[in-house]
């Protein structure tokens, strides 16, 4: 369900999503997929929005606690986030080598695509 309100793009939209997604991890705290799709949101909600709430420590957090129980090669949204956070970070070529690793990854994913333009 967080997926959907995610592609709907509106700010309401991914502050929903990220609910949701914090949701789930309150309900199984060991979600990484959860984890790492809040963290997502949360960094978009940034980049898109200039939101500070939640914050890019929390989406650092959920980075960190996902990573120990999934990899990279499981889901690409691992290094996504990374990426994410370099951007608005500020540290563009870092996060363009972010990029192109998990398209090396993930080379059908299409999300690692749009954010390369290609």
């Amino acid at each position: 369900m967080a997926e959907e309100y995610f592609h709907l793009g509106t700010k309401e939209n991914l502050e929903h999503a990220a609910k949701l997604a914090g949701m789930a991890i309150e309900a199984d705290p060991d979600f990484a997929q959860a984890m790492l799709r809040r963290a997502f949101i949360i960094v978009d909600l940034h980049r898109r929005y200039r939101s500070e709430t939640p914050t890019l420590a929390e989406a650092e957090a959920l980075l960190q606690r996902a990573q120990n129980y999934i990899s990279a090669a499981e889901d690409w949204r691992v290094i996504g986030v990374q990426a994410k956070l370099a951007w608005v970070r500020g540290e563009v070529e870092i996060a363009e080598q972010l990029f192109r690793k998990n398209q090396e990854l993930s080379p059908d994913n299409v999300n690692i695509n749009c954010e390369l333009g290609d």
